[in-house]
């Protein structure tokens, strides 16, 4: 299947031409912003279709007709990379411009000059372009530490879907070491058992992601005691509210994956996101693989196209075409029937190997 959307950012004088090709084979849910500036509009606009037009490669481009426009989107979002001509790259750096941070983002140079071992060759094939710039950009990346087998954030757009179900069967599915469940819906509690210990294990939760956010080093202990032990899997609770992870952003994530990851006691790691959590939905780019649990009913049809455009909107279009669209059988996480539910859709690309 394929859809095409054209958004229109007339305010920066950007055009994102955007083709969508769902696809079944497994990648990893990543996304770079890029943003390409060039005196040459005919090829910076081709580049930047050419880019994402292709949902193979991570990276959505972004096109600016001039520096003013590069410096008004920079104020009020962010770019992971910035291809310039070369001789434009001069006139960017002594500009010594606060928006545009040098630091923050890998700038990446093309030149017409063939010989210029410090440039990509701005008439190279094209794939060949897209590949050097990937290769720049995971060069930068940050060492990943020790790598968890995979990390999946499942979502729903609509209660009752099975999305509960789903992430505790991810869980149980990991026959290495066993899975962490992450509660991240709008109210906690369904998986204690006992008044007494859901309120305490919520204030726990709570108290957890406080740990987070404050990047504190007695995070991986309290984690420790705040989890429920049921049978191969570890439970993470929602907290009792919400608005107690609110304001959660990728970044928080980012570093609670690092912690968990380095506590090596875990080889698959579950979140389950209910729709009001999200306030940066760039969470979703933390993830090996996104699925999204719905009914089988024409109006949650709609839902999940609203969510997309949501998402595009959002600037994250390479995101929105790899999620995994699923319905969850109405059975036990640990039974059988789930069992042989997950195998199914694993043969079908729908959950990973």
């Amino acid at each position: 299947m394929e859809k095409d959307v054209f958004i229109f950012h007339w305010q920066y004088y950007v055009v994102l031409y955007i083709t969508f090709i769902s696809r079944q084979e497994e990648c990893d849910i990543r996304q770079y912003k890029t943003g390409i500036l060039d005196n040459d509009e005919t090829y910076m606009f081709r580049m930047m279709n050419y880019i994402n037009s292709d949902i193979n490669n991570p990276l959505l481009a972004i096109a600016f007709s001039s520096q003013e426009k590069l410096e008004e989107y920079l104020t009020k979002s962010k770019l992971d990379a910035l291809i310039l001509p070369d001789g434009m790259y001069e006139q960017i750096i002594n500009a010594n411009s606060e928006a545009i941070n040098t630091d923050s983002m890998v700038i990446i140079r093309i030149s017409s000059d063939e010989t210029d071992a410090d440039c990509i060759y701005k008439y190279l094939r094209a794939d060949l372009i897209i590949c050097d710039i990937v290769g720049r950009l995971e060069n930068d990346r940050q060492p990943a530490g020790l790598k968890l087998r995979k990390t999946v954030g499942v979502i729903s757009h609509t209660g009752r879907c099975g999305r509960t179900n789903l992430a505790l069967a991810l869980c149980m599915d990991d026959e290495v070491r066993g899975g962490l469940y992450i509660g991240m819906e709008e109210y906690g509690g369904l998986l204690s058992e006992g008044a007494d210990e859901t309120d305490k294990t919520l204030k726990d939760v709570s108290n957890l992601w406080y740990l987070v956010k404050n990047r504190s080093a007695f995070f991986s202990e309290k984690l420790r005691q705040t989890v429920v032990h049921r049978s191969n899997i570890d439970i993470l609770n929602s907290p009792v509210s919400y608005i107690d992870i609110r304001n959660i952003t990728a970044s928080d994530i980012r570093w609670l994956l690092e912690q968990i990851k380095s506590m090596g006691e875990y080889t698959t790691v579950v979140f389950d996101i209910g729709a009001a959590v999200c306030s940066d939905w760039t969470i979703l780019e933390c993830f090996d693989w996104i699925i999204m649990a719905e009914p089988d009913k024409d109006i949650y049809q709609i839902r999940s196209r609203s969510f997309d455009r949501m998402l595009i909107q959002q600037e994250l279009g390479k995101i929105s075409c790899q999620i995994k669209h699923v319905q969850v059988p109405d059975v036990s996480y640990d039974s059988p029937e789930m069992t042989v539910w997950i195998e199914k859709m694993r043969k079908k690309g729908m959950i990973y190997e």
